[in-house]
């Protein structure tokens, strides 16, 4: 008997069954095949299988003179700096230098308009003309009361004139010596005033004068063009000494205490590559700023190439402390495990925590103390290792 003819509904429903089942079983199958391959990416134990060992490089341990290195990071600045300025105000004349000009002690720079300072002088001079005139005329004045006076001294003696005569002429006498203290007090005045105008119009010249350091520097800004007007004190160009630099750098609290003044520093620059150059630290502030918690500290630089610019980013490298005798090793194969400071050795393809104490940390490498620290230690992979861990040694390198 032929079979009962099926609706076409009902075969199209047998062909999407179909479908569906093996659609399941492969994405079943491949959800098994990224699990396990997790499994065994991670370390886990894959079905039916024991864990993957860790892949670790181990560093050869270094046994000698141990020094806890620092670097630092920070920005050069000028040793000293100048700024030359008039001391009156007026129209710039002229500007003598230009952004990068040598000069040295006692050049002119820049000039000012002293017409109006000079016409001052003029005026003052006049006056103490007049004033030394008005002395000449009072000590003249003074020489014949004096006469008189001793003429009519004389005749009074003489019975000749009265004594209201002599009274008269002692007066004139007295008011004649009283003229030329005048007239001398006018003229040390008007001296004066000379002397002042004439250090003014002199102002209106701007020469570079600053204490200390050598007589050379380098103009690092021009402040102002010639015919600006501008007023007095105002800055027209910067000096600064190059012969030396500042290195600027912020230390740590634990770094404050170690660092001295006077101690060696070795500072290189990005811009110069294949630089190096020695210097020493110089200042260090004696407070911890409350914010940040770490101190200003000032290293003075030899630049006498004039390679080193003020504003430009430098590393430091200080020794902080020197042991004669140590064990050292990367401060990366330092690790804390269940409240102990530990480093890991391989032995039989086995990781095994040993105890340390660290004598010092540097940036890169840590001096230790500890029993059974043998040749080498873990220094990459160490992360997530513990005591008993297969391993699997991939890489050897020498020590720190």
């Amino acid at each position: 008997m032929d079979a009962p003819h099926q609706p076409p509904r009902s075969r199209a429903a047998l062909v999407w069954g179909a479908v569906i089942v093996l659609s399941g079983g492969l994405l079943g199958g491949a959800w098994w095949a990224r699990r396990s391959a997790l499994a065994a990416s991670a370390g886990a134990p894959a079905a039916g299988g024991a864990a993957s060992p860790t892949a670790v490089e181990l560093v050869e341990v270094e046994r000698g003179p141990f020094e806890l290195r620092r670097r630092y990071t920070g920005t050069l600045e000028a040793v000293a700096s100048f700024i030359a300025a008039p001391r009156v105000g007026g129209r710039v004349v002229s500007v003598a230098v230009d952004l990068g000009d040598e000069v040295e002690q006692g050049q002119l720079v820049a000039r000012i308009d002293d017409t109006t300072l000079r016409r001052d002088l003029g005026v003052m001079k006049a006056e103490l003309g007049v004033a030394k005139a008005e002395r000449v005329a009072a000590s003249k004045a003074l020489t014949i009361a004096e006469r008189n006076y001793d003429r009519v001294q004389t005749l009074a003696r003489q019975g000749v004139l009265s004594s209201q005569d002599l009274d008269a002429a002692q007066a004139q006498k007295l008011d004649a010596e009283a003229d030329v203290a005048v007239a001398r007090a006018r003229a040390a005045r008007a001296e004066a005033a000379v002397r002042a105008a004439a250090a003014r119009a002199r102002e209106a010249r701007v020469v570079l004068a600053w204490d200390g350091g050598p007589d050379q520097r380098v103009v690092s800004r021009r402040h102002v063009d010639p015919g600006e007007t501008i007023a007095a004190n105002a800055p027209v160009v910067t000096v600064v000494d190059l012969s030396e630099v500042i290195v600027v750098v912020y230390v740590t609290e634990a770094d404050h205490v170690r660092l001295r003044q006077g101690q060696a520093v070795t500072v290189r620059a990005d811009s110069l590559p294949h630089a190096t150059f020695e210097g020493r630290v110089d200042r260090i502030a004696p407070v911890l700023d409350a914010s940040s918690r770490q101190a200003r500290v000032e290293m003075r630089i030899p630049n006498p190439e004039g390679e080193l610019t003020p504003g430009m980013f430098v590393r430091v490298s200080a020794v902080l402390d020197a042991i004669p005798e140590a064990t050292s090793v990367p401060t990366d194969a330092v690790v804390e495990r269940g409240g102990e400071t530990v480093v890991f050795i391989v032995q039989d393809g086995v990781a095994r925590a040993v105890p340390v104490r660290v004598r010092a940390r540097g940036d890169d490498t840590a001096a230790v103390e500890g029993e059974g620290l043998g040749t080498s230690v873990v220094v990459l992979g160490v992360d997530g290792l513990s005591d008993g861990d297969a391993v699997r040694v991939v890489a050897s390198a020498e020590g720190p």
